[in-house]
């Protein structure tokens, strides 16, 4: 049986044939991916390969007035949490981040003391 084919038909046969030359076997494309996951995965910090050197976060919070009644926040003022790797022993503290100069030392103090209460939770003795 001869197989005729019509102008056509031919036309789409050779597209689908160009198509299929012209890209990449998926050996090819999986090849380059896992070579850009491992030069990913080479620039990746680990923590548990190498443990963790230092960490910092920021708290910001707001306490609302429920004796108003309208409801309004008192603007609280900001705190980072550090941890840093000194000498083999991980040491945390929380600092004031010096943005709000109008909230007096001793009240900053005061919450740094409340604050402390939560450091764990904030960054965890496991790390």
């Amino acid at each position: 049986m001869i197989f005729s084919l019509s102008p056509k038909h031919l036309v789409v046969f050779l597209i689908a044939s160009l198509s299929l030359l012209s890209q990449p076997p998926v050996s090819t494309a999986q090849l380059e991916i896992k070579n850009l996951l491992n030069k990913l995965d080479s620039h990746y910090y680990y923590p548990q390969k190498k443990g963790l050197t230092r960490i910092s976060g920021k708290l910001t919070w707001e306490q609302q007035d429920t004796s108003a009644k309208k409801t309004f926040f008192f603007k609280k003022p900001d705190f980072r949490f550090k941890g840093q790797l000194s000498d083999h022993t991980f040491e945390k503290k929380i600092v004031s981040s010096g943005r709000n100069p109008n909230v007096p030392d001793n009240e900053k103090t005061e919450y740094i003391k409340i604050l402390n209460n939560y450091l764990d939770a904030f960054i965890p003795k496991t790390l």
